[in-house]
């Protein structure tokens, strides 16, 4: 079997969504090859990880470092560590989500695949496009949203594909569904819509309403509010194969984003270019999704046909739209049928048999 690279500098045990990412990805492309996974630092047991990812293919993760790093100058040898490995190696394909090592490996004539969720910022920006003039024919890129590539301004060696789901995750899952439960899954910063779910479970006294993420991040501006709010349970981060059972358990599930995100990554508000990951793993539950309008993401939440979509921040439509679904629930059966529809197209074997597509197209 032939053995694909794949580079990341994504640190082990991980709470972001980057490392579902990462993992997933991994776990779609060992269906095809033999994957070795580049991560910066691994401090967790093969076994662990596979339980927590709900990963069925074994996935060899080459960890380069013995600590956690990430200032530039790590950056930089990790990158290295990376261009000997491959020397060593006979890989047929290398994709990553390093824009250092990509930029590095390229330099050093080694084509590669740069999958991109950010516009760049500060000396990586400097360098990458530095680098670039030179070394095109040796990157191809991956856009996780159209919008990125008017930052990049490319007119070849492109593909844009959103995020997606492994749909074998939610078979199986026999959780009945709690009657009047909202439940939201993912980050807890500011910029994600907390507040707006604040304020809608102060105003729905009578209905539970449950949120999973890391609490370290949750607003401390935001924790005397929150302890007023009985009907309001906040829960830490729960591993990626318990959100399928967490999701299957509610009625309803909130994806509340503002107008900005003020979700600042390298400098950049990253509203724009969201794919989200958990839009996926709703549709995947086939539940009722109450959802703010965004350009980023309309092509895939259509309101009224897998989710109602609803004015970001406007707490009074929020509320006014979530009173009427309580009243009319029968009316919105079909948004579940519809989103189960929707999310077929976007599974990680799909995205990964792209990939590969690309790779070879010359």
């Amino acid at each position: 079997m032939e053995k694909l690279l794949y580079v990341s500098d994504v640190s082990l045990p991980n709470k972001s969504a980057y490392a579902v990412h990462v993992m997933k990805m991994c776990e779609a492309f060992s269906e095809q090859k033999e994957v070795d996974l580049v991560v910066n630092h691994n401090s967790e047991k093969w076994k662990v990880l596979k339980r927590n990812y709900n990963l069925k293919n074994n996935i060899n993760i080459i960890s380069l470092n013995n600590f956690k790093v990430g200032n530039f100058f790590f950056r930089i040898i990790n990158a290295y560590k990376t261009l000997k490995l491959i020397k060593k190696n006979n890989y047929k394909i290398i994709i990553s989500r390093n824009i250092i090592t990509s930029t590095i490996l390229a330099f050093y004539g080694l084509k590669n695949i740069l999958e991109i969720h950010t516009e760049l910022t500060g000396l990586t920006k400097k360098i990458f496009f530095l680098f670039l003039k030179k070394n095109k024919k040796n990157l191809k890129f991956i856009f996780i949203h159209r919008n990125l590539n008017s930052f990049f301004k490319l007119k070849k060696n492109f593909i844009i594909l959103d995020d997606a789901i492994n749909l074998k995750d939610f078979n199986n899952i026999k959780n009945k569904t709690i009657k009047n439960k909202f439940v939201y899954t993912g980050s807890l910063i500011k910029g994600k819509g907390i507040e707006l779910i604040l304020e809608l479970a102060a105003h729905f006294r009578n209905y539970k309403f449950f949120l999973y993420g890391n609490l370290d991040t949750f607003p401390k501006s935001l924790n005397p509010k929150r302890k007023m709010i009985k009907n309001l349970i906040v829960n830490d981060f729960i591993e990626y194969s318990k959100i399928p059972s967490v999701l299957k358990s509610a009625e309803f599930l909130l994806m509340p984003y503002p107008k900005k995100a003020g979700v600042l990554m390298r400098g950049i508000d990253v509203q724009d270019y969201i794919s989200p990951l958990k839009m996926f793993e709703y549709l995947a539950a086939k539940k009722i999704i109450f959802a703010s309008h965004n350009e980023a993401y309309k092509h895939i939440l259509i309101n009224n046909f897998n989710s109602l979509i609803i004015e970001p921040e406007n707490k009074t439509k929020w509320i006014n739209k979530i009173n009427y679904v309580l009243n009319n629930k029968k009316k919105f059966n079909k948004l579940k049928k519809n989103s189960f529809k929707t999310v077929k197209k976007y599974t990680w074997e799909k995205r990964s048999e792209k990939i590969l597509n690309f790779a070879l197209k010359k």
